[in-house]
């Protein structure tokens, strides 16, 4: 029997000053971002708890919506007794509080309450990353956003683009572009990728680049490959047919080089319709506002007797 309610977490994080979701044994300078919210929610909930995510980013690697789940046992301070579960929006409150209050960088955008049988990792049907990429021989804006990005130097031909990406398309042997890792497989099956274009906040001269890589699941390492594909495509380092021999050899050192972290973000992770809990409002919570409402402080009722002097004198 499960103790505690399981919920649902969308999370955003810029990955610049963590050492990538999962937490590390000697976590010292760097936090990893599973740490820094597993401390948030064990001071809330009062119990140890593991957050599971969909998606594992390495260091430096940023998140527009990755997804998780928690099971929160809520205790009495007091007593330590098991108390009815946090509402979603209380929950999200109060995660928030914390990690603006000790950390930088990490928020979360959306709680939901679950059925216990929902699994974040296992039941995700597949998860998008996108990888944006600023072309210019003019690096103006870099000192802003150079973590956010992949400055690029070389002229990029967009159809060239397109015609690599079709080659990662499908269920292939990604021993080539992914690093290999013992016990797991090469093959992956990618749905899709597309590519998107749109001027800068910096000026006409540059283009943002925006590769969209959705699949089911991901070997490490095998989007920053893919786009390093991609770019040595596009900006005429080797042709679409030497990228799909190199595919093809499953070679990697063949391969033309990997994409910085910094221009990756996890962006989506799809589910099949899942069940939404809806968890009673926090009656802790719901005491405090009435108190707000009913009850003044001794300057504020000092003040409301000069407005009602006022209104008598005249």
């Amino acid at each position: 029997m499960q103790l505690g309610q399981r919920y649902k977490l969308v999370i955003q994080y810029r990955g610049t000053n963590f050492i990538g979701w999962q937490k590390q044994p000697n976590e010292t300078k760097k936090r990893s971002v599973q740490s820094l919210l597993e401390a948030a929610l064990r001071t809330i909930g009062r119990d140890q708890c593991e957050v599971v995510t969909a998606g594992r980013t390495d260091s430096g690697v940023h998140a527009y919506a990755n997804c998780a789940h928690v099971d929160i046992v809520r205790r009495n301070k007091k007593t330590e007794e098991v108390m009815k579960p946090f509402s979603a929006g209380t929950l999200k409150k109060a995660t928030n509080y914390y990690l603006k209050k000790h950390t930088t960088g990490i928020y979360v955008s959306k709680v939901e309450a679950v059925n216990p049988d929902f699994h974040a990792r296992f039941h995700c049907l597949s998860r998008t990353y996108v990888y944006r990429i600023i072309q210019s021989h003019d690096v103006s804006g870099l000192p802003f956003i150079h973590d956010m990005y992949h400055f690029y130097d070389k002229d990029l031909d967009l159809e060239k683009m397109k015609a690599a990406a079709k080659l990662f398309v499908g269920t292939l042997d990604f021993s080539a572009f992914s690093t290999a890792t013992p016990g797991k497989s090469p093959i992956r099956t990618v749905l899709s990728i597309d590519i998107e274009t749109e001027k800068t906040l910096f000026g006409s001269h540059q283009t943002q680049y925006n590769i969209y890589v959705r699949a089911q699941a991901f070997l490490w390492h095998q989007v920053r490959k893919i786009v390093g594909g991609i770019l040595a495509v596009g900006s005429n380092s080797i042709t679409v047919a030497r990228l799909q021999e190199i595919i093809d050899k499953k070679d990697p050192g063949m391969a033309p080089g990997m994409a910085p972290a910094c221009g990756l973000y996890f962006y989506n992770a799809e589910y099949a319709p899942y069940e939404i809990l809806e968890c009673s409002e926090d009656p802790d919570l719901m005491v405090e506002k009435k108190r707000k409402r009913t009850t003044m402080s001794e300057e504020e009722e000092a003040e409301e007797k000069k407005k009602k002097t006022k209104i008598e004198s005249h």
